[in-house]
């Protein structure tokens, strides 16, 4: 099932107690003082839904017309999945394609319990990943926070990589054999400008590494 469709279905669910809550205030006078309570609080949770829905309907339909194929997150191995010292993640959906030259894959994952450690600045939540296919396999190397440097790399030396970091114009990264992933924490569902955003910031870390393709930028 699409992702925008699971959506409007979660947002239906909300609005039919809603409008039954209304209906039985109107045609039980007694209990309208109730009704207006539970109505606001259902109505407020029935808009977020809807809200959620259209963010999400949004991004299917700029991801289709982008050429983004849907990748079903059970399908393959997340470079994170044994990076987790605590807690878990979850992938809760994700696209593909070529941009650059370069298999890139984004999405939302969720996890808790600290499962990312320093490579995000929230203990658990939501957040928009990357995962960048690199032409060839390099040494294992990340960058932290606030300013941990995992691995001896001589390309994690690059001072403009670092000023980057700490001016926080690039996110924290990590590389693993033949892919760099990236995670934004974000609060609300993504939306296309979040993605955009996540998709340059990643390809960014990918340029100033100079890990990428040998074509220009």
């Amino acid at each position: 099932m699409r992702i925008d469709t699971r959506a409007w279905l979660i947002a239906l669910t909300w609005a039919v107690p809603t409008v039954l809550l209304v209906a039985v205030g109107v045609a039980e006078r007694g209990f309208a003082g109730c009704s207006v309570v539970f109505g606001l609080i259902l109505g407020w949770t029935t808009a977020i839904a809807v809200n959620r829905a259209l963010h999400l309907r949004a991004l299917v339909r700029w991801a289709a017309a982008g050429h983004w194929v849907p990748v079903d997150p059970r399908s393959r191995q997340w470079p994170w999945h044994d990076l987790h010292l605590k807690g878990s993640s979850r992938v809760r959906f994700a696209w593909s394609g070529e941009l650059h030259g370069m298999l890139i894959t984004f999405g939302q994952v969720r996890w808790k319990g600290g499962a990312f450690g320093a490579a995000s600045s929230s203990f658990e939540g939501n957040g928009v990943f990357v995962v960048v296919r690199l032409p060839l396999e390099e040494p294992p190397m990340a960058m932290r926070l606030p300013m941990v440097v995992v691995g001896d790399s001589p390309r994690l030396e690059q001072p403009l990589l670092r000023q980057s970091f700490l001016a926080g114009e690039i996110p924290p990264f990590t590389v693993r054999g033949h892919e760099l992933f990236t995670l934004e924490p974000r609060d609300s569902w993504p939306d296309i400008d979040s993605v955009k955003q996540a998709v340059r910031r990643a390809l960014r870390v990918v340029h100033l590494l100079d890990v990428g393709p040998d074509t220009p930028w």
